[in-house]
């Protein structure tokens, strides 16, 4: 079968920024043209950026939103309703509504107030400002916790989806940003007494999930996180990674917020798939009853393509797709459809048993051999096979057994009571059938079998039994 389309599912869901916002960029994110000469178009322009509608998950007061009152200084996680600082290196609450948007002492020489978290938030008002490192002190590393809603589930694969914020200072672009979980209770905080402790795996009781190296400048970056819960997860942690940051002695500083964790199915969007793109017919379907639909090929706008179906056909270019969806509770991506069409050639190699054919194009092939042959599906779609072809041929053996007199015997799951020659067939290691020729002999016993209570024997000597 040859496979004439790859689907590949990156969900997610998100909603646009305000009106007030949109109206004061310059780029227009849904005619395909480069509005403001940034050489980026749409969605691939920094100004179209979407913020995140994210599903509830398992994170409480994932966006920072909850306060119970307004950070003013460093050190005021505490603000931040069911955020626990999970290190002894102190993380930072940030938000507007304090004026507190970074700690200032976090540059390379003295109090800047360019170490503040890009504008705006992700989602909200609010977010998280940590250190991975300070001068003479690469352990220094800030984190912050939370317990989940309800423990994972093992075995199931989940996402994390969340920004990373790049402050405008130069000492901070690159961050490995790392996730820890654990399922022990009383796990947060992690390193008590020493904030130079490091990550959580440096004691016991949690995993690091992943880690993954960003980077930025003044600015959002949404990361990704996928992983199967190997435990019945309880806490979180979040930070940078375990290694020791290359400009720890700049004070390296970053942002994070909008943190989403659920298990991946929650990301997805149902959408519906129809025909065969190398018979002109390949549609897309989203949800239906929202309220408005625009199509967008490589994150650039197909103007007109506003209808719930987009089709696709021969003529289509490669690449992803991706619909922005309006819904009576905002915006939201669909998934994402790279498409691709076949290669020009392939080459096969496959293997049948003796006896069987194999159809390959208008011919049966029954004998070991190399062939190959045109398949026809339109014109961007026909394509050469090149097949090796090995014909495994069926096998026979035999096999001696002893049968008692009065018992049974088991061969290859199967059992016989009374002697003679019996034929078996079986799978052998080509996954072919093979015949297994069973002779058994049946032996008697004697008639009388007597031992003596005890023997005697000298070291050395052996006895008969």
């Amino acid at each position: 079968m040859i496979r004439v389309i790859l689907l590949f599912f990156l969900t997610s869901t998100v909603t646009l920024m305000s009106t007030e916002t949109l109206q004061a960029q310059t780029e227009i994110c849904d005619d395909a043209l480069d509005n403001d000469g940034d050489g980026r178009i749409d969605l691939n322009d920094d100004d179209c950026i979407c913020k995140t509608d994210i599903p509830s998950g398992l994170i409480p007061n994932p966006s920072f939103e909850e306060l119970i009152n307004c950070p003013t200084s460093e050190t005021q996680l505490h603000l931040a309703q069911n955020w626990e600082q999970a290190s002894d290196a102190t993380s930072d609450f940030v938000h507007t509504c304090g004026n507190f948007l970074g700690n200032r002492w976090a540059s390379v020489s003295g109090p800047d107030f360019s170490v503040r978290a890009p504008l705006p938030f992700p989602d909200g008002e609010g977010g998280i400002g940590f250190r991975d490192g300070k001068p003479n002190n690469p352990g220094f590393k800030e984190y912050v916790g939370s317990d989940l809603k309800e423990p994972m589930r093992v075995g199931v694969t989940y996402k994390l989806d969340l920004f990373v914020g790049f402050h405008s200072g130069p000492q901070s672009r690159i961050l490995p940003m790392a996730v820890f979980l654990s399922d022990e209770p009383n796990a947060i905080p992690f390193g008590r007494g020493d904030e130079n402790f490091g990550c959580p795996t440096n004691g016991p009781g949690w995993d690091e999930v992943g880690t993954i190296v960003v980077e930025g400048n003044n600015e959002w970056v949404r990361v990704e996180f996928e992983f199967t819960a190997q435990k019945a997860y309880t806490s979180i942690v979040l930070g940078p990674g375990c290694e020791v940051h290359p400009d720890f002695s700049r004070h390296p500083y970053f942002f994070m917020d909008r943190l989403a964790l659920d298990e991946i199915t929650e990301f997805a969007i149902p959408t519906h798939i129809m025909g065969d793109i190398c018979d002109d017919e390949l549609l897309i379907e989203l949800l239906p009853d929202q309220i408005s639909y625009q199509w967008y090929y490589e994150g650039v706008a197909l103007v007109g393509q506003t209808d719930r179906v987009l089709k696709l056909d021969t003529g289509s270019q490669e690449g992803t797709y991706v619909a922005v969806i309006d819904t009576p509770d905002g915006c939201c991506f669909s998934n994402e459809f790279l498409l691709a069409f076949p290669p020009t050639e392939y080459d096969l190699s496959l293997s049948i048993c003796e006896g069987e054919a194999l159809e390959f194009g208008p011919r049966f092939l029954t004998e070991t051999g190399s062939y190959s042959e045109l398949f026809l599906k339109g014109t961007v779609c026909d394509s050469i096979v090149h097949l090796d072809l090995t014909v495994h041929p069926h096998t026979e053996g035999t096999q001696d057994l002893i049968l008692c007199e009065g018992e049974s015997v088991t061969h290859e799951g199967q059992t016989w009571e009374t002697p003679g020659t019996h034929e078996l067939v079986i799978v052998n290691s080509n996954g072919c059938d093979s015949l297994l020729t069973v002779d058994i002999m049946e032996v008697s016993g004697p008639d009388q079998f007597i031992l003596d209570d005890s023997l005697s024997i000298h070291l050395g000597e052996y006895v008969d039994v």
